[in-house]
Formats: C-alpha cells, structure tokens, sequence
C-alpha cells in the first residue's frame, strides 16, 4: 500500500494509539490535523451516524484520548495539498460524479405533488448505491418551496427532522447531492420544478441563472481567478438585464450582479472543500450559484475539473435550460413510478 501511495511507511489504524502515545512520552511536539468546517456533526436521519462533519468527531476523540496533546490545523497546507488533484485522483471522482448524476435522475422520477422530501432523498441513497458507490457523501437535500431557501438550508446541516415537507404545485425542489466512492465525494444538483416545468417567471428567472453559469464555466482554464469566473458570470447578467420581461428575473439579475451569488469550492476527501483563488490544472471544483426570488429559490451545480487547455464538466449529462428539465422531468415520471 505505501508504494501504491507514494508514502515511505504505512501503519496499521491498530498501532495509531500506542504509537502516538509513545511519541508524545518523548516530545511534546503539536497534532497537525485537519480543521473542521463546522462545529457540530451534520443532521441524519436518527439512529444513523453523521454522513459529514468527521473532522468534528476526530478532533474531539484526539483531545480524549490525548489530554495534553497540543492540537494545531493543517488546513493551509492541507488546502493547498488537495487543490491539485491526480490523474487517479480525478478518475474516482468523475466516477462518483457520473453515479451522482444518475441519483439525480433517480430524484426528478420522485418529484412531484403530493410526495415529501424523505421519498425523494430515498431515491437518491438507494442510486448512490446501485450505481456501485459506498452511499452518499452528505445526506441528500431535496428541499421544496420555502425549505430551498439559504437560511433553512444552513440549519439543515443540524436537524434533519424539522425540514420534511409535503411538495406542492408550482414549488421549486433543490436537489443538492453527492455519491462517496474510493475515499472521495461528490457535489452536484440543480433545481427541479415540482409541477414538472418552470411556470411563469420561474423560467426566464432560471435561464437567466443558467446563462450566467455557463459564462462563468466557459472562463475556466489554469491560471484564471476564481475572481475572474465570477466576473465572467456577473457580466453575461447585466449583458441580458436590459431584455428581461419579468419582474422576478429583474430582480434576480440585480441579485446576481455580486460576487457572493456564485459560490465556489473544491471537491475532493471532502465534498465541500476550501477552494484557493487561482485555478490549476488538476484542480476539482463545484460552482454553485443560487438566487432566491419572493418564494422561489433557484440554485445550479456541477463538478468541474481543470484541464490542461480548459476544463471538464464531471457531471456532464444533466440537463441546464428550462426546457431540458421539463424533458428530464417528463421522462424521469414515465420512466418509474414515483
């Protein structure tokens, strides 16, 4: 396995305790770990462990288990690290994207009026696993209506219970999900109109997202800022200002003119990963924009990886503009029953 790895020496997970005990009875020298993103373990269903937020738990078992262990973070090092990804490395992780994208499609077949947010998240742990991978990498958001909304979502993280939801007619379902394979995770969703297509403003708002997004996904290469996508992205935006019909996409266009509308961050060990400014070739990211609109909440993602000459999209095959979901959602329903 060392040699596999590219490391001198591997240990068996058994020896770790005596082993850093033995290290610390010589020197007082800091545990270098990595940071948590949060400080407390993510919400599942009850009776099963935290799908996210190990970091959290492994820090506290540390601190336990070596009381007078000084605990200090690697996540600079660590950041930088996983920001450039191998050959190997990005294999696995287009396979979690491709399993990942086929839980997607497992979602819109259960989407409808009438079913709650549970049965939808069903369908994607059940894909995740027959398409080969160890399970989900976080447990799967499929939040309808006012449960797509930032706020509710950040809570969500916390308290899987108070988020289920009946899906209504004319609601708007953020499908937010990730395949784990090989030691690595997945980050990939969009937004899936409950009613089967985007009624009304609902569909110039959400082509306007979309147009924005591929702007920013054409602008990907090594050497260019994340900065810089974001620019690319807020541009096309007020490109289209001018021609927009409705109300609700003028005010998701003045919405996404700013930086905090188009999130980034890496992929990798982790689903969500600290993301640095610059792109590099082998670097894995998730760009996520997302733009709420009275009670409608529209939010896109895919895996990218940073090629030599340009980029890749991992999760390619799912649908982007409006029309294409209605085919996916139409075709999802006839294709199983929900």
């Amino acid at each position: 396995m060392a040699r596999r790895l590219g490391l001198d020496r591997v240990r068996s997970t058994d020896a770790f305790v005596p082993w850093l005990e033995e290290r610390l009875s010589r020197e007082p020298a800091p545990l270098y770990v990595d940071e948590p993103r949060r400080p407390e373990t993510t919400g599942a269903p009850p009776g099963m462990p935290p799908l996210a937020g190990s970091l959290t738990l492994w820090h506290r078992a540390l601190s336990e288990t070596f009381p007078g262990a000084r605990i200090e973070s690697a996540l600079d090092v660590l950041v930088e690290l996983r920001w450039r990804k191998s050959p190997r490395e990005v294999a696995v992780l287009r396979e979690n994207a491709r399993a990942t994208v086929r839980a997607l499609r497992a979602a819109a077949g259960r989407i409808g009026p009438g079913t709650t947010q549970r049965r939808a998240e069903a369908a994607v742990v059940s894909a995740c696993l027959e398409s080969g991978a160890q399970g989900p990498s976080f447990w799967p958001w499929t939040m309808s209506g006012p449960n797509a909304t930032v706020d509710r979502l950040v809570r969500s993280f916390f308290d899987y219970e108070h988020l289920d939801r009946v899906m209504e007619p004319g609601d708007l379902v953020r499908v937010d999900i990730g395949c784990a394979g090989g030691g690595y995770g997945a980050d990939v969703g969009r937004t899936l109109p409950v009613s089967g297509r985007f009624e009304g403003a609902q569909a110039e708002v959400w082509d306007l997202l979309v147009e924005g997004y591929l702007a920013g996904l054409d602008a990907m290469a090594p050497g260019v800022s994340l900065s810089e996508v974001r620019a690319a992205s807020r541009a096309r935006i007020r490109g289209l200002a001018p021609e927009l019909e409705s109300d609700a996409a003028r005010e998701a266009a003045r919405l996404l003119d700013d930086d905090g509308s188009w999130h980034a961050h890496g992929v990798g060990v982790e689903s969500g990963e600290e993301a640095m400014a610059v792109l590099r070739e082998g670097s894995v990211l998730a760009y996520e924009p997302m733009v709420a609109v009275d009670r409608d909440a529209f939010y896109l993602e895919d895996m990218i990886a940073v090629t030599g000459d340009g980029h890749e999209v991992l999760s390619a095959g799912l649908p982007y503009r409006s029309g294409e979901i209605a085919r996916l959602m139409e075709g999802s329903r006839s294709g199983g029953a929900r």
